[in-house]
């Protein structure tokens, strides 16, 4: 969606012995933006390890529906969807954001992207989703893609308005 608020920016958090993290007060204001009741609870957000990188991604359910949508499209039986469908979904979570704007990620997906209580935490902005990565993991991501951006002139295409 063009006109949504992206998530941008790199913060910084920590976990705690109960696996729970602080969601950076930025994004929080993005996932609330969507909500007329002040009272309202967050939008409701999923959770699920990248299939690319070494960290987690978040989305809002919305996003994360829209995300998977084309899994949809392929053959019932065939094993690409089969695959995808586990990917996506077996191991993805809907997330809760309690009082105090921490949410609880499982020690499965921890474990999947190498998390635990002694690392340092990045949130990383992607636009319409933010990952959660180990920090000197995703300092190192970021040095690369923006490493090869420069390497291949890339620039971002022009819009008309």
């Amino acid at each position: 969606n063009g006109s949504m608020t992206p998530f941008v920016g790199t913060h910084q958090g920590r976990l705690d012995g109960k696996g729970r993290i602080s969601i950076p007060s930025q994004f929080r204001a993005l996932l609330k933006a969507g909500s007329t009741d002040p009272s309202a609870p967050s939008t409701p957000l999923m959770m699920n390890p990248s299939n690319g990188e070494a960290c987690i991604e978040v989305r809002s359910e919305t996003a994360f529906n829209d995300f998977t949508a084309g899994i949809y499209e392929l053959d019932h039986l065939s094993e690409r969807r089969n695959d995808l469908e586990l990917t996506y979904f077996a191991l993805s979570v809907h997330l809760k954001i309690d009082d105090e704007g921490r949410v609880v990620i499982p020690p499965k997906l921890r474990e999947e992207v190498g998390l635990t209580e002694k690392s340092d935490i990045a949130f990383v902005g992607r636009g319409n989703y933010f990952q959660i990565w180990d920090a000197s993991h995703a300092d190192t991501r970021v040095d690369l893609a923006r490493r090869r951006t420069k390497e291949r002139g890339d620039t971002l295409p022009g819009r008309t308005r």
